[in-house]
């Protein structure tokens, strides 16, 4: 498969890496990197799950402790999951990429 080139996995239609597209709905997408106390990455993937808008969390190693991928709809969404997130136990800081639009039309 060329890069950019639609395709279907169960009815979702995606095009590039960036954007999302279900039943008509656009979300972005942004991965959150996490620095926790001591010990407590797989507290902080798991209570990250029950966040709505979280689709998978990660303990890892490197200079994080904890990689998050989330989908969101508008800016202010992804702010509100950053604050819910720094209000977990065991949070201390927080670094986030979101992911740049395809540059070919869609």
């Amino acid at each position: 498969m060329r890069r950019n080139e639609k395709f279907f996995f169960e009815g979702i239609l995606f095009w590039s890496t960036s954007f999302l597209y279900l039943r008509g709905l656009k979300f972005m997408q942004a991965y959150i990197f996490v620095n926790t106390d001591p010990g407590r990455p797989w507290d902080v993937a798991k209570k990250a799950l029950e966040i709505e808008g979280v689709k998978m969390a990660h303990a890892v190693t490197g200079q994080f402790d904890v990689v998050i991928y989330v989908e969101f709809s508008k800016i202010e969404e992804l702010g509100k999951l950053i604050e819910e997130l720094h209000s977990l136990n065991g949070v201390l800081r927080t670094q986030t990429a979101i992911a740049m639009p395809s540059r070919v039309p869609m």
